[in-house]
């Protein structure tokens, strides 16, 4: 503790005393420049102290999940006061924390739990606006149709690039739009296939899987209380939509009994 001094008094100040106003000055100012700082005198981010508990470093941008508060169990004016939690390995579904800086494995720093933050992204869709952990993955969100963080800028339109997100302001029904195409690649049972979401390719003219897109269970509407399912081929492209949690398309079957 720096002691104060009178009026007149003659002021000495210890090198330890000295360099504890350095600091303070340069927390204060990480505080408005930096990450959760001050643009136009509004917060952008919202920045806690957290404990690294994932067993691994975090790189500035790194993404973990947030795991409890610490204390266990603080009173509400304290934790106010002071809010600060653990990170633990990152969950799909778990409460997100970007890194603000490099935080060593059991150390503790500052993480982006609400507002802007900067990160690296995985995109599996140009459609996709919204952003979510990946299980066990420490480095990057990826790109999703719904999710808790809304992607604001990101520096491509495919593989892992740095963005910008919007933590808290996730949401879903997040297609840019409407529709796409994709390509029955396996047949199910009755009405649902498994499809996979395509790109048209300008330089070949023509639809191509998509980088790093993951097969869909999809259901054919055009099938239901129509003949016994599983009519349309394997190869065939068709209009895939979302309809809240599940995927559906709508694709003529009579062809199947022209004989």
């Amino acid at each position: 503790m720096i002691a104060k001094v009178r009026p007149g008094q003659a002021l000495t100040i210890r090198a330890a005393d000295w360099n504890a106003i350095a600091e303070a000055v340069a927390a204060v100012a990480r505080m408005q420049t930096g990450p959760g700082g001050l643009l136009g005198g509004a917060p952008a981010s919202l920045v806690v102290i957290a404990k690294n508990s994932t067993g691994s470093a975090l790189a500035a941008g790194g993404v973990a999940t947030i795991a409890a508060a610490v204390p266990a169990a603080p009173t509400p004016a304290a934790f106010l006061e002071t809010p600060m939690f653990t990170l633990a390995l990152t969950t799909a579904t778990g409460p997100p924390a970007i890194a603000a800086e490099p935080i060593a494995s059991g150390a503790s720093g500052r993480v982006v739990v609400a507002g802007l933050a900067v990160c690296q992204l995985q995109v599996l869709s140009i459609s996709h606006l919204y952003a979510a952990p990946i299980a066990s993955d420490l480095t990057k969100l990826a790109s999703a149709e719904s999710g808790p963080a809304r992607i604001l800028h990101r520096n491509g339109s495919s593989g892992t690039v740095a963005a910008a997100v919007l933590l808290g302001a996730g949401g879903g029904g997040s297609a840019a739009t409407s529709a796409e195409v994709a390509k029955v690649v396996a047949l199910g049972s009755g009405t649902t296939y498994t499809v996979l979401q395509q790109d048209w390719n300008p330089a070949t003219s023509q639809f191509e899987d998509r980088s790093g897109a993951s097969n869909l269970s999809a259901m054919n509407l055009a099938e239901i209380g129509v003949g016994p399912g599983q009519m349309v081929d394997v190869g065939t492209y068709v209009v895939l939509h979302t309809m809240g949690s599940i995927y559906v398309f709508s694709h003529p079957v009579f062809a199947k009994y022209k004989d």
